[in-house]
């Protein structure tokens, strides 16, 4: 089982590299005051995952802590 789960996060993880291989257009954010930014595709989604994964922990901690009082 322990082999397995290896397997399956290493495919996963080649799932992923391949994505990011094939997803390195710039993309251009626009936002107030003409400010704009060019970004690979591929940073933009690994910034929105990793904040996305912070807020995330961040809402069950917040709970853990109201939990413990």
């Amino acid at each position: 089982m322990y082999i397995f789960i290896w397997l399956a996060g290493f495919v996963f993880f080649l799932l992923l590299l391949t994505f990011s291989a094939k997803n390195t257009d710039l993309v251009t954010v626009n936002y107030y005051f003409d400010f704009h930014w060019q970004v690979p595709l591929v940073v933009l989604f690994l910034i929105f995952f990793a904040l996305g994964s912070c807020f995330g922990y961040l809402s069950c901690f917040v709970k853990h802590l109201r939990k413990k009082t």
